[in-house]
């Protein structure tokens, strides 16, 4: 699994409307039924929606068999585009995690008993990083991720398994965080090694 869990070669619709990454066809896919597939796989509608608003004229049922076969080419299932926003931002998201792995510094001050000793006072390193664990862990892409997949999107070689180990790890550092009263993350009850393990999860 590469960049938080998204391979980005994933399969793509052609734009000569053929099927990519799937075994090619000589059945090319008419401009209109090509426009519901784009907006079916960039999940602005589910199938069956879709369907419902081609309506039920003779043209129209015409349309729906041939979204249905296309569909079928991609194994009943929605292909994410590389390109697509959700898979983008999570890429995004694994290199923000490189970044706090690299720091190695302030990953020891925010985590562990030596976060709270008097010493160790925030500064604006610590508060940055601190600001960065909380920025990737309110991100709601890895949710709509989860939302998408279970209405039967694809994103690449994400298998449930790893989508659930990234959940987990997400909801790990999520409850180890300790917030004001503002619900602003102050630092974590967790032991540096531990969060180095759940932050590397997440990058995997």
């Amino acid at each position: 699994m590469s960049q938080i869990g998204i391979n980005t070669n994933v399969n793509t619709t052609g734009t000569n409307g053929t099927i990519a990454g799937n075994k090619k066809t000589s059945n090319s896919v008419s401009p209109e039924a090509q426009h519901w597939l784009n907006v079916i796989n960039k999940g602005e509608l589910d199938l069956s929606t879709a369907l419902t608003k081609i309506g039920s004229s003779k043209e129209a049922m015409g349309l729906k068999n041939e979204i249905i076969t296309a569909m079928n080419a991609q194994g009943g299932r929605t292909v994410r585009d590389a390109n697509d926003p959700a898979v983008l931002r999570m890429n995004e998201l694994a290199n923000d995690v490189g970044r706090l792995l690299s720091n190695t510094n302030q990953m020891n001050n925010v985590s562990g008993g030596i976060q709270w000793a008097n010493t160790n006072w925030i500064n604006k390193g610590k508060s940055d990083y601190l600001a960065n664990v909380q920025r990737l862990l309110e991100d709601k892409t890895l949710q709509e991720i989860v939302d998408r997949k279970n209405a039967g999107a694809t994103f690449g070689a994400l298998s449930d398994t790893e989508l659930k180990a990234l959940q987990s790890a997400s909801s790990v550092l999520a409850g180890a965080a300790r917030r004001d009263d503002k619900g602003k993350i102050t630092g974590f009850d967790i032991s540096e090694a531990e969060m180095k393990r759940q932050l590397e999860i997440l990058q995997k």
